[in-house]
């Protein structure tokens, strides 16, 4: 491997690396635009680990010398976050003993009782305009091509919106048209068959940015392209939203957020 093919994840280097959870909420993925940071408030982070556990499945991403295509953000995983880059780690399947979420459930049409290592971070914002804007993708372990899991292992991501008054959420991590979740299931190519299983037909594979043959810049098998979600609010009301990914190793990566009308943060 040559210097800098990985992304750095919660590296000393970076002062964002040290920040608690509210403070990488409030000045990493909340930036930009017509955002302000001290209206954001209640946040919250499952599995609770501090910004000095190693491992912590939350944390800052800088895209360092990589090619990879945001510049920093936040990341969120199902296992240690750590591994998600700086050097090759060929095993991902830390287990961060966390269950399901019903929440997480409803949005993918999943029982809860399938759902393991659920993660998230959940917030309260009032924004300060009439859209929000999330820029993020999606990646996971399961895209390993030696294997079919595409075809039955549904790591998934979620975002969750709702008004603080409303008893239920909006999933805004879904593809155009009516095309379902953002999930390994989802959003593959065409997977051949093996010799013990049948293989499966490609899913939105116009959204799979490919396998990670290379093993470059993440250590996750394959990952979607940049995906957007928007989302309408009522500027100056309350609103709580819930980034959520769940089973085995799972990961998204995250631009800045921005209130900002038709307006993304690169970073």
């Amino acid at each position: 491997m040559k210097a800098g093919a990985f992304i750095d994840v919660n590296a000393a280097s970076y002062p964002e690396s040290g920040y608690s959870i509210t403070d990488l909420v409030k000045n990493v993925l909340i930036s930009g635009g017509n955002c302000v940071s001290t209206n954001v408030s209640n946040v919250v982070v499952s599995p609770n680990l501090a910004a000095s556990n190693p491992n912590r499945s939350w944390g800052f991403f800088n895209k360092a010398t990589t090619n990879f295509p945001f510049a920093k953000g936040v990341v969120l995983t199902t296992g240690y976050a750590s591994k998600t880059g700086n050097t090759y780690q060929p095993n991902l399947s830390d287990d961060i003993g966390t269950g399901g979420d019903m929440d997480l459930a409803t949005a993918l049409g999943i029982d809860n009782s399938r759902l393991k290592d659920a993660t998230f971070i959940e917030f309260d914002f009032v924004a300060a305009s009439t859209e929000v804007t999330f820029r993020y993708l999606f990646a996971s372990k399961e895209y390993d091509p030696a294997y079919q899991f595409p075809c039955r292992i549904t790591d998934g991501f979620a975002l969750l919106l709702k008004k603080a008054s409303d008893p239920t959420y909006t999933n805004l991590a879904v593809l155009p048209g009516g095309a379902g979740p953002v999930s390994v299931t989802n959003i593959h190519p065409l997977i051949p068959a093996g010799s013990s299983s049948p293989g499966c037909a490609a899913q939105n594979a116009a959204y799979f940015a490919g396998i990670n043959s290379a093993h470059i810049e993440t250590n996750f098998d394959g990952r979607t392209i940049p995906l957007t979600s928007k989302a309408n609010v009522i500027p100056g009301k309350p609103t709580i939203l819930k980034l959520f990914w769940q089973i085995t190793m799972t990961q998204a990566l995250i631009q800045p957020y921005s209130s900002k009308p038709a307006h993304l943060i690169s970073g």
